[in-house]
Parts: C-alpha cells; sequence; structure tokens
C-alpha cells in the first residue's frame, strides 16, 4: 500500500493533464493504462536479451530503475516489447556521395539512394543528420541532366525537405534532419540564408566551423554589415576578408532565424574517443551525438529530481548513493538495446556492433537545482552539477569496463589510443584509466544529454528539460498530434508544483527559481562549458536570447562559445514569426488548470524552440 505521503508525490508529479495527454498520445499501448504498465513492458524487452537463468532478475533490476528516475528515450519507451515496425533508436547519421544514383567508391549512397535509406530510418522512428561538405558548388555538377547537376547543398537541403513533409503527409512519425554545412564550402552563403527565404519545417542547418575560421575571425575587426552579403556573393578578395564577411552573415542569419546553427568540429574531433578510427562530420537531429557514416546511438536519461532528499529545505541534498544502484542499471540496459532493436539498415546495425555507442543522460536539473536552493544562472549551482554529471561519467565508464569483462570490449576497442590525451577518456581519474586498461571497456561512448521534452513532461511530471533551465513556472503548451484535446493546456514546472505544495506560499517563487525569462544568455554558455568536458558526447541545449539583447551581444557570444571550449551552439530569440509551441504564462493565475481558449491573459514574449540543434 502506498503511504500518503508517496500518494501525494505521485499525484504532484503525474496529476498534470497535459502529462497523462502525451503519455497516452505517444507512449500506452493497447491494455495499458499507465506509466507504470509502460516500465513493466520495458523492463521486460530489456531483461530478454539477458541469459535465461537471471533473466527474471534483471527484469526486476530495471523495472527498479524505472521506477527510481532512470527514463530511457521515448522510442525505447513507445516501442520495446511491442510487435510496432519501429526501432529504439532516436540518433542516426546518414552519408550521401556526391552522385545521383549508386554508390561511390568509399560506399556512400548518390542522393536518390540516400533519401531512400534516410525514409526507411525516419519511418520507423529514426532522426537523420546529413554532412553536405563534400557536394559541389552550385552549377559544377557535370551532366546536361538539370537533375544531374542540381547535386548542390542548398538543392539538397530541399529535397530532403521535401521528402520529409512526404513521409508526414503519409503518417510517418514527425521528420527530424538536419543538414550540416562547412563553412569553407563555396555555397556557404547561399546555405545560410536558406531560413530567411524558405519555410523549412522537417530540416534544421548547422555550420561546421573550424579553429582556424575563428582564429581568423577573432583576429579580424568586425566588417560593415550592409557589405555582408554582397561580399560573400560575389566572392571577397582575401581570405580573412571573406571570411569575416561569412561570419557577420552567419550572425545576422541566426539573430533573424535561429538557424544555423554552429558546430565547432575540430572540438568535436579532439574530444572524440575514437579519433584515430573516425571522423565525425555530422550530428543527429538534436546535436547530442556526433556519429561517423551510418553511426547510430540509444539514449536514456536520469531524472535528477528523484535524487532529491529534503527539497526546499536547509538539508536538501542529491543522495548520490541512489545514483551508484541507478546508474549501472541504465547502462547495462542502453546496452541491451543495441541488441533488441530492429534495425532500419544492415549498416547501421554494423557500425552499432563495431562501437556500441550509448548516450546516457540526465533531465530535470534545473528543477534540482531549484529544490535544493541553489539557482542555475550561479557558480553554486554549476559546482553542483558538475558533481552530479561527474559521479554519472564515473559510474558509467566504470559499469562499461565491468560489462566488458562479463560481455566482451567493443570491437574497435584498443586502450592505448582510446586514453590519449586529448580524448574525453583522458580525462577520466587514473583509477578508473587503470581499471579500463586491465579490464577493457563494452561502450565506445557513455554520455550524451538530449533534449528530452516529450519524456520529461509524460515520466516526469514537467520537469524542467535535459540541462535547460526551467522555462517558466507555468506554461501554456500546445497539445501534441493526435491528442483528445486539441487546445492548449497549462503545464505546470514540477519544481514549482512542489514549493507550492509544501509552503503553502501562494504565488511567491522559490527563493532560488530561475527560468529563461530571468537569465542572461551568457549563464546559460556557463552552463554548457561547466558540463561539456565531462560528456563524451554532447549536450543539446539552446542558448536563449533576452529581449534587450544586440546583435552585437551574439556576435561576442558565439565567440565565447567557441574559447570556452563547447562543441557548437545554437540560439533562440523570440520573434513575431516564430511559431507559438510553449508560452509562458503569469503564475498569478494558479485557479486555471485547462485552458478553453487560446488568448490567455498574462501570456507574453517567451516560446521554447523546436530542439533540434547541436551542441
Amino acid at each position: 500500500m502506498k503511504s500518503p505521503q508517496r500518494s501525494v508525490l505521485t499525484e504532484l508529479r503525474f496529476g498534470q493533464p497535459i502529462c497523462s495527454e502525451l503519455l497516452r498520445s505517444r507512449y500506452l499501448q493497447p491494455g495499458e493504462r499507465g506509466v507504470d504498465d509502460i516500465a513493466q513492458r520495458v523492463a521486460r524487452a530489456l531483461a530478454s536479451v539477458e541469459a535465461q537463468p537471471v533473466r527474471s532478475l534483471w527484469e526486476r533490476r530495471f523495472l527498479a530503475a524505472l521506477r527510481s528516475g532512470f527514463i530511457p528515450a521515448g522510442r525505447i519507451m513507445a516501442n520495446a516489447g511491442t510487435s510496432n515496425d519501429a526501432g529504439l533508436i532516436n540518433c542516426f547519421v546518414q552519408p550521401i556521395a556526391p552522385r545521383l544514383t549508386g554508390r561511390d567508391a568509399d560506399g556512400k549512397p548518390g542522393i536518390e539512394l540516400a533519401l531512400q535509406e534516410s525514409s526507411r530510418t525516419m519511418r520507423m522512428g529514426g532522426g537523420v543528420g546529413f554532412d553536405l561538405s563534400h557536394l559541389p558548388a552550385r552549377g559544377s555538377s557535370p551532366g546536361s541532366d538539370n537533375r544531374t547537376r542540381e547535386l548542390d547543398p542548398v538543392s539538397v537541403v530541399l529535397r530532403l525537405e521535401a521528402n520529409g513533409r512526404k513521409l508526414a503527409r503519409i503518417g510517418a512519425r514527425r521528420a527530424a534532419q538536419m543538414a550540416l554545412l562547412d563553412i569553407d564550402h563555396p555555397d556557404i552563403g547561399d546555405f545560410i540564408d536558406l531560413k530567411r527565404h524558405r519555410s523549412l519545417q522537417t530540416v534544421t542547418l548547422s555550420v561546421r566551423v573550424t579553429d582556424d575560421f575563428m582564429e581568423t575571425i577573432d583576429s579580424a575587426p568586425a566588417p560593415n554589415r550592409a557589405r555582408s552579403r554582397a561580399s560573400v556573393c560575389a566572392g571577397t578578395s582575401g581570405r580573412q576578408a571573406r571570411r569575416s564577411a561569412i561570419w557577420r552573415l552567419l550572425v545576422d542569419a541566426a539573430w533573424d532565424t535561429g538557424n544555423p546553427g554552429l558546430v565547432f568540429i575540430d572540438a568535436v574531433n579532439r574530444d572524440n574517443n575514437l579519433s584515430d578510427r573516425e571522423r565525425l562530420d555530422a550530428c543527429n537531429p538534436c546535436g547530442e551525438q556526433f556519429l561517423p557514416d551510418y553511426g547510430a546511438c540509444d539514449l536514456g536519461s536520469i531524472d535528477l529530481t528523484r535524487l532529491v532528499r529534503d527539497p526546499f529545505q536547509p538539508k536538501a541534498r542529491i543522495e548520490f548513493e541512489r545514483l551508484r544502484q541507478i546508474v549501472p542499471i541504465a547502462v547495462r540496459a542502453l546496452d541491451n538495446v543495441i541488441d533488441l532493436t530492429r534495425w532500419p539498415l544492415p549498416q547501421q546495425a554494423h557500425e552499432a556492433a563495431r562501437t556500441r555507442r550509448i548516450g546516457l543522460g540526465v533531465t530535470g536539473l534545473a528543477d534540482a537545482l531549484v529544490m535544493m536552493g541553489l539557482r542555475y544562472d550561479r557558480k553554486e549551482g554549476r559546482a553542483m552539477a558538475i558533481s552530479m554529471l561527474r559521479a554519472i561519467r564515473n559510474l558509467a565508464y566504470q559499469t562499461s569496463s565491468d560489462l566488458a569483462v562479463e560481455r566482451g570490449s567493443f570491437p574497435l576497442f584498443q586502450v592505448e589510443p582510446f586514453l590519449r590525451s586529448p580524448h574525453a577518456a583522458s580525462r577520466l581519474p587514473a583509477w578508473l584509466r587503470k581499471r579500463i586498461a586491465c579490464r577493457g571497456l563494452r561502450n565506445s561512448h557513455l554520455l550524451a544529454i538530449a533534449p528530452t521534452g516529450s519524456i520529461s513532461i509524460a515520466f516526469a511530471g514537467n520537469v524542467s528539460s535535459g540541462v535547460e533551465p526551467a522555462f517558466a513556472a507555468r506554461s501554456l503548451r500546445r497539445a501534441s498530434p493526435g491528442a483528445e484535446h486539441p487546445l492548449p493546456s497549462v503545464a505546470e514546472d514540477f519544481a514549482w508544483r512542489i514549493y507550492r505544495h509544501r509552503h503553502s506560499s501562494g504565488e511567491q517563487a522559490p527563493p532560488a527559481w530561475c527560468d529563461t525569462s530571468t537569465m542572461q544568455a551568457i549563464d546559460h554558455i556557463r552552463m554548457l562549458a561547466a558540463l561539456q568536458p565531462l560528456v563524451d558526447s554532447a549536450i543539446a541545449k539552446t542558448v536563449n536570447l533576452a529581449e534587450h539583447e544586440t546583435r552585437e551581444g551574439l556576435d561576442g557570444l558565439l565567440r565565447m562559445a567557441w574559447r570556452s571550449g563547447l562543441k557548437g551552439i545554437t540560439v533562440f530569440r523570440f520573434t513575431g514569426s516564430s511559431e507559438r509551441v510553449l508560452c509562458a504564462i503569469d503564475a498569478s493565475d494558479s485557479a486555471r488548470t485547462e485552458i478553453d481558449q487560446p488568448d490567455l491573459p498574462g501570456l507574453h514574449r517567451a516560446q521554447e524552440p523546436h530542439r533540434t540543434r547541436p551542441h
């Protein structure tokens, strides 16, 4: 029997209509009634790849972890243990060769075949990233056929967009695609400007920027903005002048549309544990995983709010002992997913078997901090975040090393190059590096922090997403596709609900409360810079720009992101043309729990971006 206190907490976490609606529309299978039914199905599926004598034992352990705050990614929660023709993997990279049909000498498919392969991947629930940097400049493709000439990056992006919309029309899961282009590609100006002139609903854009480019920019004076577009198109004489013009064009496009994002590709490859065996040129659509051709990664998160003891009390703290219980089970579960999933393509299965990449991350970071009386935008909050991520990293690598003894290391593992500086694994503590050298490692990469929007609502009670700050105390969220109630619903932040319940404080904010409407953009970057060294893949996060920010301020933020060692950055600034998916509402309007009209009093300018950009 549940204790009265446990029942209250359960109601506070899952009692919001938006949570049950999202759970029903995306995750519940026939016959399932709630979160625990899903957890039992998923635990049973994860245990099915274990040896028969210990299968029931691991099913109980997986179920306990799922009930304690481990949340596998949405594809796993929706499809594990079902007969659905869908996979369990969220992240993929699809190669494209500069040709119309067939494959090139390296096995990369031409555009027609690449579209077929990516369509199969997206129909099975995966998002797809594409590197277009090796495609020819516009007008340079040989052949008299217009189709063979249109292999330039912009033309290919438009074909990807058309393909994504086609999949949406035939009822496939919403397509998510990322197109990346090198900053020195001849067509970079047209690529940067693309979203200003085209409505891209399924493709987001990112520019790969090198250290060499950024060093050139840092040593050059800012160009005249009015001349930048013309300079890029005409091809200014002089390397520094053209790069400065491209930079200004990029800053202006990011200011106007939020696209493209920036990927600091040299930082990505320096940090890669397998940089001696592979080069990473593209990422999945949300940006938490940089992957080789046909690379994939299965994801999961730990809800940090479940680990806070005595929230909003002077002695509030994280129970690190519970992390030590959950993380090893979560790592084993994600390793099992690689063997359990249905793969869209055999090349993806082959690549996954070579490296066994997984991506364990967190959600509810900002809510956990405020529950402990720590502000997200202060150094004390960042210090606690570092402590939690360091513990998760070390536990994950320790578990993977233990799994290597039981199941074998991933096939590409070679101890000396793997642990070599500046790889992410080189920053592990000495005792753990020694353990890996002696025992091996099951997974080449273990950490990635994804944008956990839907699972944070459906399975965690609307905790703050991933490592994002809280969006707002109360927000107006558009219903998901297929929802029974199509009008927007009020969503209350989980930490806010707990505080109000325990303190009967009316609408007084918790002492450490801060959200995207009050934070400075620089503090988003400071949190990213604090956590990235502890994550061997990447972090999906958006830097929200305040109303008072300027273009010149954005220029400085992008430069700061590079100097801080980030792997990428995406910004969001609310404009009148921004698509409203999530809007903050006045927290004082607490009497309303459901919205029966979209023009609710107190609606203001805040907006959650569509999180398909790299960090």
